[in-house]
């Protein structure tokens, strides 16, 4: 078991646990294993080439109560001179199973028009640029019994029910462009482009 404690830009700290946690850290250049608690080593990584590590990851995730199951894979390029996830560029696959509403919403709920979810959702999506940048995001979701609550965009509840959303979008900050968005469900279909 991990537990992961976040206290990027925040008032009170959030503590997230990984359990179940399969992890396979590699560098890129030459598949050597990355040393990242600094056993063996004298120091710093000067070499450019050892910043860029390849890693596999699956675990279930949760706080609260709340759990999903969530595998990725891709390379995390660090900075020179930096070990900061938050500035390192990527470029990952990432798959979640039975995402529950309010898991980790403090990370995605400023993107979403709705106050609050309900339902299960399925994601395959590919991520790439940074988390302090720009980062390019395309994929797919499938939901079940999907219900937004939200003032913004209806007067009351919007209950797509199930079915699945494709798209492709540039988030950085608090914003969002959308390049395509196609949703297809039992009560509702729409697509922008």
């Amino acid at each position: 078991q991990v537990r992961f404690r976040d206290d990027y830009l925040r008032a009170a700290s959030l503590v997230t646990e990984l359990r179940q946690v399969d992890l396979s850290l590699r560098r890129a250049s030459n598949g050597a294993l990355l040393d990242l608690f600094g056993a063996g080593s004298e120091g710093p990584v000067e070499n450019p080439t050892s910043r860029a590590l390849d890693y596999r990851l699956k675990t279930l995730i949760g706080r609260d109560g709340k759990q999903a199951v969530v595998a990725s894979r891709g390379t995390i390029t660090f900075s020179r001179g930096s070990f900061q996830l938050h500035q390192a560029s990527m470029d990952i696959d990432l798959q979640i199973e039975r995402w529950p509403p309010g898991l980790l919403e403090e990370y995605y709920q400023s993107y979403l028009p709705a106050a609050s979810w309900s339902g299960v959702l399925n994601a395959d999506l590919h991520l790439k640029g940074t988390l302090a940048g720009k980062t390019h995001v395309r994929g797919a979701a499938a939901f079940k019994d999907l219900r937004l609550h939200s003032a913004q965009v209806a007067a009351g509840t919007v209950s797509p029910g199930s079915g699945r959303v494709e798209l492709e979008m540039e988030v950085q900050a608090k914003q969002m462009r959308v390049a395509r968005f196609l949703l297809r469900s039992e009560e509702v279909s729409l697509s922008a482009q």
